[in-house]
Formats: structure tokens, sequence, C-alpha cells
């Protein structure tokens, strides 16, 4: 029932979005994980990849990602690293990123280097260049570098070498020879060159790959008839199978050698004919793959070799099996080629789509194929558009959904919205994601809504919930007070949408509008839905207000609800569940025990006992009492549940443990308070007292009341301010912070987070602000900012930012360092913002110092200087504009 855990993702590229927001640097399940997810999205995550790898300060990020790169090794990742390597300001990213362009092994990996080298002019950054390069010279002929590709597995190494020169290497003059190469080698081999051939920009090119992809398309299909004429024949007699082969024969040799199939057809018909002369003039013409297969089995059953029969029909389904999988590849790579091919101004679009479209049609390709078709379609497509929608395979919609919602374009609103009536829900449902991440999406949801028509609002709801479109709450809510004005007016199956909707958006105002609504004259299923909404808000009103509702309400369902629900916001000793209520949540534990009431389901209803916290030792002793009780009757019973069994056991076990905390708990209290109190200012002792601290609050029997907790915050806050202390103190109050887990503490420990230099110090940081219940995006995210320091030399442009910002931060102004630096000794500012460079020259080191005093949090750059190559990536900056720029802009990344 708990929403705890509950994300705001929604579409496959939602989830990639929130792998990259969550990245730290230490995070060694990164990799795995991005690379699981690219995977899943294809070639539709690049664009988000890029958002996020061009912000400033990702450095870290984009060395993370860079790994990821060899095992989707699309040839489309040339142009976001150029983005990025062409500005990346850390040497060792910017190595490892060239190396990753190197190993790509295209023309337009290649073609990336030689670029970085005209705009990426250091000594260092050139000798990096130079070894990639040098790595990619020449030194042989195209024909020696094509015997190395054709290496394929047998030398997987060797061949992507090979590859890789002749990707340079190869011209249109060389189609011919890489059609021969492509004809003759394995699948890893097609792939290198499918990789190539888009490279090449010729009509040369096009013919092949639309030849490819349709040969492909044509061989699939004969595997397609021969794999089901292999088991059917499989299933027959033999004499039914000898003439169902002979009917094959005539169909496929007829009309390439009618004669001999004709004296082949009435020998079969003699009984003792001889036809061996017959079969071998078959035998050397060439046929199809369903002749040759019927040939050659109606040559078995007239010759009587029935095992031998068997045995041919099993091996040839399985080579059948491995062609099919290997038809189905090159089909897939040939698509994706010629998509590519089309991208960068190889083909036109117009002529390769109806290629595709036979294809689609042939209800053939993977997801790739799918992929490279859906990107060349637009939304004027209509006709396409609607075969997609009319695909007999759900699944082959829902990669076709996502493929299309990858490209979040407003023009396919149309789309997504037919798309949503799909008749499998699933499918629909995602539609409806795809259709809410769209700004007219939403627009759509809310006209719909408000049209008063029963479905129209029915698919609003949903969309509602699927998206969790908070702009919608106001409405949701409306409708609900006219239901409770005007019951006849509105119906109850869209009115129980409604409640689950505004539970799933977690609208706390709704609250006393639900409690109002509950009542024992409700339909059932009204009842359980505001129960359940209520019960899945986790607010104490809610909670409480629940609570009380249940003593007039009669059903059993509703009542068990209620007693799960009472209990949700009071999840721990910190937060317990207030005494004044719990003669009303007992009266109804009672009721849920009771035979009648409860309906013999009391296991259930002493099971939500469990998520019971009070701070009174009587009611646990009681409850575990009853509990014993409970379990002794059940084990006296024939039929005696086990699983019943260890569940009670471990929650009377639980229940022992709180009551023995309980008893305890003045005495610890006591320790702790007198710990505080002697913690000295500095030294060793000082370190022995925090670490013993830190050692009793982890104490798994110690209940921490809110009282104890809002000590310890306040102590942990006084004891940060200490000067001249060591970072093992620093971090033992950061761990202090986290077991006490109050929100007072989480800037102060962001604060130490972001300025950590240490591993072991960023470290406890990072775990403490964990457990405050930060996310690790929040973590990383940049600390609010009410106050603005402008620094600028410039009076006209100074006073420009000033205005500019006045109505929304705090700003103060000034004109020198020397200026700046007596306003930052009498008030420190969140944010500094700063030319780059003054009278002196740079102002790193300034920066640096004054950050280190904590005079500002950040550094906001807006400089006329284009040389920032000594700035680095500093923790304290946050974004960097060049002059000139909009005001709009500098306000927009600054709310954000």
């Amino acid at each position: 029932m708990s929403n705890k855990n509950t994300q705001d993702t929604f579409t496959p590229l939602d989830s990639l979005r929130r792998i990259l927001s969550d990245f730290a640097p230490n995070d060694e399940d990164f990799v795995r994980r991005l690379s699981h997810k690219l995977g899943e999205v294809r070639k539709n995550g690049l664009p988000v990849i890029a958002d996020y790898l061009k912000k400033p300060g990702a450095s870290a990020l984009r060395k993370a990602v860079l790994p990821v790169i060899p095992k989707h090794d699309w040839p489309e990742w040339s142009g976001l690293l150029y983005e990025v390597l062409s500005k990346e300001p850390e040497l060792n990213v910017f190595d490892e990123g060239c190396a990753a362009l190197g190993a790509l092994g295209t023309k337009s990996s290649w073609k990336t280097l030689q670029r970085l080298k005209t705009v990426r002019t250091d000594r260092d950054r050139q000798i990096i260049l130079d070894r990639e390069l040098r790595e990619l010279e020449t030194q042989q002929p195209l024909s020696y570098y094509m015997g190395r590709l054709l290496e394929g597995e047998d030398n997987s190494r060797l061949a992507v070498v090979g590859a890789q020169m002749v990707a340079i290497l190869a011209g249109p003059q060389d189609i011919p020879a890489m059609t021969e190469a492509f004809q003759n080698g394995d699948n890893y081999a097609k792939r290198l060159l499918l990789r190539i051939f888009p490279c090449i920009a010729c009509p040369e090119t096009e013919n092949f790959l639309v030849y490819t992809l349709r040969k492909a398309a044509l061989d699939i299909a004969d595997c397609h008839s021969l794999g089901e004429i292999i088991r059917r024949i499989n299933t027959m007699p033999r004499p039914t199978a000898r003439q169902e082969c002979q009917n094959l024969v005539i169909e496929h040799y007829r009309n390439q050698s009618g004669e001999v199939v004709g004296e082949l057809n009435a020998a079969l018909g003699q009984q003792d004919a001889d036809t061996t002369s017959l079969f071998d003039a078959l035998e050397e013409e060439t046929g199809t793959h369903i002749g040759t297969f019927a040939l050659q089995a109606l040559r078995l059953l007239v010759e009587g070799k029935l095992a031998m029969f068997s045995v041919f029909l099993s091996e040839r389904a399985e080579e059948n099996e491995k062609i099919l999988e290997d038809t189905e590849f090159v089909l897939d790579q040939a698509a994706a080629a010629l998509a590519r091919l089309i991208k960068e101004g190889g083909a036109k679009t117009e002529d390769a789509l109806p290629f595709f479209r036979d294809v689609f049609n042939m209800h053939l390709g993977g997801n790739i194929f799918l992929d490279s078709y859906v990107e060349l379609v637009t939304y004027q497509d209509t006709e396409i558009l609607d075969e997609f929608l009319a695909d007999p395979d759900f699944n082959r919609r829902f990669v076709i959904l996502d493929a299309i919602g990858a490209k979040e374009d407003e023009r396919f609103v149309d789309f997504l919205l037919k798309a949503v009536n799909d008749s499998i829900v699933d499918v629909g449902q995602v539609a409806v994601q795809h259709l809410g991440k769209l700004r007219k999406g939403q627009e759509i949801f809310l006209d719909y809504f408000k049209s008063g028509e029963r479905e129209k609002m029915r698919l609003a709801v949903w969309g509602f919930k699927e998206i969790r479109l908070h702009e919608a709450a106001d409405l949701l809510l409306e409708y609900i007070i006219k239901a409770d004005d005007d019951s006849a007016s509105v119906r109850n199956d869209i009115l129980i949408e409604v409640v689950k909707a505004l539970a799933n958006l977690r609208i706390a105002k709704a609250t006393p509008i639900f409690l109002k609504l509950l009542h024992d004259g409700q339909p059932l299923s009204m009842q359980t839905a505001l129960a359940e909404a209520l019960a899945s808000l986790e607010l104490e009103e809610a909670s409480l207000g629940l609570l009380t509702k249940a003593k007039n309400l009669r059903h059993a369902e509703v009542l068990f609800i209620a007693l799960e629900g009472a209990l949700l916001p009071f999840d721990s000793f910190e937060h317990p569940f207030p005494m004044e209520n719990f003669e009303d949540l007992q009266s109804l534990l009672d009721r849920c025990c009771d035979e009648r009431e409860g309906e013999g389901q009391s296991f259930r209803a002493l099971c939500a006992m469990e998520h019971l916290y009070v701070l009174d030792l009587t009611v646990y002793e009681k409850l575990g009492e009853r509990l014993s009780d409970y379990l002794s009757h059940l084990r006296a019973k024939e039929n005696w549940d086990k699983d019943a069994n260890d569940r009670l056991s471990a929650i009377v076990k639980e229940i022992a443990k709180r009551c023995e905390s309980l008893r305890q708990l003045n005495q610890k209290e006591s320790e702790l308070t007198t710990l505080m109190e002697r913690t000295a200012p500095k030294g060793p002792v000082r370190t022995e007292t925090l670490l013993t601290l830190r050692t009793k609050l982890e104490d798994p029997n110690l209940i921490i009341k809110a009282e104890m907790a809002k000590t310890v915050a306040a102590y942990v806050q006084t004891q940060l301010k200490a000067a001249g202390q060591e970072w093992r103190d620093i971090a033992h109050l950061c761990e202090i912070a986290g077991i006490c887990r109050k929100k007072e503490l989480i800037e102060p420990i962001r604060v130490i987070y972001s300025r950590a230099t240490g591993l072991g110090l960023k470290s406890a940081a990072k775990n403490a602000l964990l457990k405050l219940g930060l996310t690790e995006a929040e973590i990383n995210r940049r600390g609010e900012i009410s106050s603005i320091l402008v620094l600028e030399p410039s009076a006209f442009f100074r006073k420009r930012l000033v205005e500019a910002l006045k109505d929304t931060w705090v700003v103060r102004e000034a004109g020198s360092i020397e200026e700046a630096e007596k306003l930052l000794g009498v008030t420190a500012a969140d944010l500094l913002i700063s030319e780059y460079m003054s009278a002196e020259g740079g102002m790193l080191k300034w920066f640096q110092s004054m950050w280190e005093e904590n005079k500002f949090h950040y550094v906001y750059l807006c400089t006329s200087s284009r040389d920032l190559s000594q700035l680095g990536e500093p923790p304290w900056l946050i974004g960097i504009l060049n002059k000139p720029f909009p005001m709009e802009k500098l306000v927009e990344d600054l709310k954000n």
C-alpha cells in the first residue's frame, strides 16, 4: 500500500534519464545498468545521453559512459563524442574518449579525430590525437585489409583492425569488391561491412543496401515456408508425405525443367520404375530452398530409405533455423545501414521508404529494423502510421510506440491518441505514457476530462494516473467536490477512478474531501477506493481520520484497509503512533479479529500489528500475550499452517525485542546525553567520544525518540562548527547525522559533501544524505540559492545583471575584487556571478581561496574570455556563459 518507493519514471527514456541523473563517481554498478538500458532503448537513447554529457562539470559522468561505447558501438557516437571532446577540460577523459573514437572503426570516427586535431591544439592533446591517428595509418592496399576483415568470427580482433582500415580506404570504386566480400563473409564480417557501406555515399551503395534488404526479406519468407512444410511433412504418414513432396517438386521445377518433371511424375506412377537418372537430372538444376528440400526428401522416400528420411528432416529443420537466424541478422543490419545512409544524405527517404514498408507488411524484421523504419517515418506518413497500429503482433507495436515516443515530437500526438485504444491494454498504457511526455498530450487529457463525455473522461483520468500530472489535481478535486454536493450529477465509476488518481498524485488537500465522502451509505467499491486512497496518502490526518471513520463502517475489507492504513505514517519510534488514538486502534483490531465483523481473518489483523510503533511498554506486553495465545490456538488446529506459524512467531519475537528496548530506554538515553555533554573540543579523546556515540546510536535495540533525535541533531550542528577538527571527526558527525535522520541536517551535510576532497569524508557525507532521505540525483543537485554577489568590472553590464536578477534573488554588486572581499567579509553569498579575468589575470586562485573560506558556495562565470583551459572543473563552478548573452538565459539556468 505504500508509495514511498514510487518513482516518476514512465518511458524507457525516463528510466535512462534516471540512471544518468543518479550517477555517482564511485557507483560500480553504473556501467552495467547503463549498458542494460541502452540495450533496451538502442540508438534512441543517444540524444538523452548527449544532453547529460554536454553539461558543465560532467567529466566524471563522461568518463563513466565511455566504457559503454564498445558494447554498443553505433557509428552515431562519433558526432556526440566530437561535441563532448572538443570542449573536454580533463585530459584523462579526453584520452579515453579519443581511444573510444578510434575503436569505433568507421570513416566518420576517423574524420572526427582529424577535426579534433584542428580544434584541440595544445601539446598534450595533440600527442593523444597523433597516437590514435597513427594507429589508423594505412600501410597496405585495400585488398590486404579486406582479407583481414574476412577473418570474421575466427579472428575477430584481426577482422576489426581490417574493418577500420577498409573504412578509411574504401570509396565508390570499391563497392564491387566490398559486395563480393559481403557475399563470402560470415555474419561478423557482414556486420563490419554494413557499418562501412553508409560512409560511401553513392548510388551503388544505395542499390546494394536495397538489394540486400529485399533479398533477405524474401529469403526469410522462404525459410518460414520451408519450416512450416518440414513440420507438416514430419507429422504425415509416409505415403502422404511422399505425395506432398512430389507435388512440391512439380510446383518448383516445372518452369525450368518441365519435361524432366513430367517424366518423373509419370515414372512415380509406375511400380518399380527406374527414377535414378531423372532425380540426378533435377539435382543438377538450381532450385529454390523448398524445391531442393522436396526433391531430396522425395528421393529418399522413393528409394525406401525411411530412417535416413527422418534424419534428413531433423537436419534440414536445424539447418533452416540457422539460415533463418543469419538472414534475420542481415536484414536488421541492412535496414540500419540504409537508414544511416539516408540520414547522412547518401539516399532519399522517399526512395527507400517503400522497401521498408514492403518488409514491414511481410511481418518481418526485428527491433533494429523497426527502429530504423520508424526513424524514417514522419507524422505526415499517416498510412504507414495506421499500418503500425494494425500490426497483429503486439510486441512489435510495443517497439514501434517506444521508438516513436523517443522522438518526443508533439506532431505525433494524433498517432499516440489512436494507439491509446489498442486492444492490448498494456500497449495502450505505453501510448498514454508517451503522450503524457508531450505538452500537447497533457492539454488533450485536461480537455478530455472537462468534456464530460464518459469515455474521454475515463481516458483522461487514466492519463493523469500514468503520467502523474499534478496540474490536473485541482480539476479532479473540483469534480469530487461536485460529487459531494450533487451525487446524482456524476458517474460512480468515473468518481472511483478520480479518487484513485488523486491518491496516485498524493494530493494532501484531498484528505478532508475523501473523509467526508467515506460513509457506510456508499457502495462497497467506493468505500474501498476511498479507504485505499486515504491509506496511500500516508499522512497523519488521513490515517487518523480513516481510523475515526472506521467506527461507523461495516464491511470487513474496508475495516482491514483502515487498520493497515492507520499505521502507515507512524513507521518508527522516531514517529510513533499517538497514544491518544490507541483506544480507537484497539477497538478496530478487536472488530477485525471478530469472527462476524472480521469474517474470520484474525491472522491478517494480527499481522498488521507488526507495524505498530508506540512508546508504551504495557501495550507491547499485552499485544505479545495476545499474539502468543493466538499462536497456540493456531498450532492446536488440525489444518496447522507452517507458513502462518513462522510469520506470527517472527512478529512475536520482534514485539519482544521492542519491549526490551523500551525497558532499557532511560538508561541508554542517559549514556548518550553524558557522551554529548563531555565531548572534547579537539584531539584523540574527541575522536574516541564521537566513535563511541556513533556505535551506541547504531545499536539495533536502541529506540531513538523524537526528543532524543532532536537533541542529537542540535549536537551535530554545534559540533560541525568546531574549528580545527580532523576529517575523521567530521566523518563521524556525518554518520551520527544519518542515524538521527533529522531533515535540518541535510544542508550542513550537503555542504560537507560538496567541499570534501578525500574519499573517506565524501563517502561518509554521501551515506548520511542517503539515510536522510535524499536520492543520488538530489545529493548531486546544487543547494538552494537565495543570495547573489555580482562581481563585474563593467558598470554597464553589472547594472544589466542586477536588474535581471533582483526580482528573484537578494543581489549585491561589486566592481572589483577588493570591494567583493569587503562585502563577502560582512555576509557570505550563496552564489558569486563573476567575470573570469581581472586586471591581474585569471581569478582561479582567488575563487578557490574564497570558496575554502566559505565566502560563497557556487560560482557562475559570465565572461568575455574564450580561453578557459586552465579552469578545469572545480566543485564550485555551476555554469559558464560567454558574453554577449541574453539575460533570460542566465535567469533560466539559475532557476533550474
